[in-house]
């Protein structure tokens, strides 16, 4: 017959043994769970990342938009810059020739005649003066 020990030693074997198997059905009913939330929630993330997608295609073509629009803005006002420049250069160049021109001329006129009236006032007085000291001496 078995000793005492032998029975002891076979009772805790069978008993580590049921221990061991428990631990494994726990440990496989967790990695069942752990299995089963990795299935869910790559069900939940598959529609949320195709939405992503979704917006960054969508983001991606509005920037290209943006970009687009914005470089017509400016080719635009590179255009009109340009125009408006040419335009104050032509109206300048005509101001100058219909307005400024005639006016410094007009201008030069008058004060030659200003100066040629104030030269011939100036020897009437004279002689007028020259006659008015001959009779009285």
């Amino acid at each position: 017959m078995p000793s005492a020990v032998t029975i002891t030693a076979v009772v805790t074997i069978v008993i580590i043994g049921l221990i061991m198997t428990i631990e494994l059905i726990i440990i496989t009913a967790l990695l069942q769970a752990v299995r089963n939330l990795v299935v869910e929630i790559r069900e939940h993330l598959d529609p949320l990342a195709s939405k992503a997608n979704a917006l960054l295609t969508t983001a991606n073509a509005m920037a290209e938009t943006v970009q687009e629009r914005t470089e017509r803005i400016a080719d635009q006002a590179v255009r009109t810059s340009t125009t408006v420049g040419d335009g104050v250069q032509a109206t300048s160049r005509v101001v100058e020739r219909v307005v400024a021109v005639p006016v410094i001329k007009g201008s030069a006129a008058m004060a030659g005649l200003r100066r040629g009236v104030s030269i011939w006032q100036a020897l009437r007085r004279e002689r007028r003066d020259a006659r008015a000291n001959g009779r009285a001496a």
